[in-house]
């Protein structure tokens, strides 16, 4: 590391004197009472055996110190601006992840999908963990990282998502393609038409007798119909006769039909019997 190679050691500020000779090294030591130590140009010796600089009214200047040493333990000076670097660096320095792309996402028609990180490409150059966030929209609903496509819809979802890393940073929003496959939606007879019949006649049960709601068919394009027996009357295909002695009554006719693909509910049709 940097400190490593940072020598502890000590600066000390020299002492300043103010109007008083010094030598070069020694600070405010040179003396001038011993006839070997004469005063230089410009200076004469005081009471205190120190060269004082004469002033320009011939009065000698005062012989005054600068303050304490100031000592810089460089150690911990270097110390402290390292670790404060670090700390900047890593601070300014973490890149955020970005989406840069997506996998295949599908899931069928009704049917919940978790979104997943598997489902993104993301790229992020000092980071290997990440948390997802999964958004709302429009043709779904969520709960946490799972959408659920709206009832009977078919098609392509447009999912918001983001991913941030674990120092927190997060990606720009990502919209993930979500493809919808439909599947096929079996019919459901609802109702029924007014249906009569008449006792040793024949009567043919149709299509237009029935209400049937089919979300991805357009009934009864496609279907079949199927009628099956039961009490009061006898069936030949989709054909029934009443019975004698049901005059008056209504008859319970079991009825299906089929989109081409999967079957409806079974359905009781009622067929009332002329007196």
């Amino acid at each position: 590391m940097l400190r490593s190679l940072v020598t502890a050691f000590v600066l000390v500020a020299p002492l300043a004197a103010v109007g008083c000779y010094d030598q070069p090294q020694p600070a405010c030591t040179f003396r001038c009472a011993a006839a070997d130590q004469a005063c230089p140009s410009g200076y004469q010796c005081g009471g205190d055996d120190r060269c004082h600089l004469v002033m320009s009214g011939g009065g000698l200047a005062q012989c005054e110190e600068a303050d304490a040493p100031v000592q810089i333990d460089a150690a911990a000076t270097a110390d402290a601006a390292i670790d404060a670097a670090t700390d900047a660096a890593v601070d300014a320095g973490n890149m955020a992840p970005t989406i840069t792309g997506q996998n295949a996402v599908t899931t069928m028609e009704d049917t919940a999908r978790t979104i997943v990180l598997a489902d993104l490409t993301v790229t992020d150059p000092d980071s290997t963990v990440f948390t997802l966030a999964v958004m709302d929209g429009a043709n779904y609903t969520r709960v946490g990282a799972t959408i659920t496509p709206a009832s009977n819809f078919t098609g392509a979802l447009t999912v918001p998502v983001t991913v941030s890393d674990d120092v927190g940073a997060t990606s720009a929003v990502f919209n993930l393609m979500v493809s919808v496959t439909a599947v096929n939606d079996a019919p459901v007879i609802t109702g029924q038409n007014v249906v009569t019949g008449a006792v040793a006649t024949a009567r043919t049960i149709a299509f237009a007798d029935l209400l049937v709601t089919d979300p991805d068919d357009t009934y009864p394009t496609g279907f079949t119909l199927t009628v099956m027996d039961g009490t009061g009357y006898a069936r030949t295909g989709n054909a029934i006769t009443p019975d004698a002695g049901t005059a008056g009554t209504n008859l319970t006719v079991p009825v299906q039909v089929n989109d081409g693909s999967a079957n409806s509910n079974l359905f009781n049709l009622t067929v009332a019997v002329a007196p």
